[in-house]
């Protein structure tokens, strides 16, 4: 299967991600939480602020009409912050909350960038987003809940293999950052 615009889209924001958030001399501190069942497995995640950057791992973005959202938790129980790491991403076409969704996708990477991940959304299993809260201006934050089936894939570019998936269940709530 070929890579889509997405899997690319998605793997530069990935390897963007893990590259501010590997740097050494810069200080995090937890802003958000993404919290359930991964395979049946209890885990909690933490959005992040990087005070330093003016950044958090949980941002949105404008690119003309769409709007991207960008949610990823880290595992602080993995070691490193570069492991388990959970990302959930969507597009709006337009500038709030009620605008259409486009590019819904979950990702799970037990051990970064390397090794086999975990996909949901148009490559992999289903998936359902729901929000309770979608602030875009003001304040901006995103409160709600995914549930995914996460199918299996041995590399950035390979196809999932939707006859090895993990269900995801899980509750999150961050502020976001606006990134420019």
């Amino acid at each position: 299967m070929p890579c889509s615009i997405r899997t690319a889209s998605s793997a530069a924001t990935l390897a963007a991600s893990f590259a501010l958030v590997a740097a050494p001399a810069l200080a995090m501190d937890p802003v958000g939480t993404i919290a359930g069942t991964l395979d049946g497995e209890a885990r909690e995640w933490r959005t992040l602020s990087v005070p330093s950057e003016g950044t958090t791992t949980a941002n949105l973005q404008s690119f003309g009409p769409v709007t991207m959202v960008s949610i990823q938790g880290h595992d602080a129980e993995s070691g490193s912050i570069m492991r388990g790491v959970l990302s959930i991403e969507l597009g709006l076409m337009g500038t709030d909350a009620s605008a259409m969704r486009v590019d819904e996708s979950v990702g799970y990477y037990p051990d970064g960038m390397s090794g086999p991940f975990w996909v949901a959304g148009q490559e992999g299993g289903p998936l359902e987003i729901a929000f309770d809260t979608l602030a875009l201006t003001g304040d901006p934050a995103a409160a709600g809940t995914v549930t995914a089936d996460l199918c299996r894939k041995e590399g950035m570019f390979d196809p999932a293999d939707t006859s090895d998936c993990i269900r995801l269940e899980a509750r999150f709530e961050t502020p976001l950052s606006i990134e420019e």
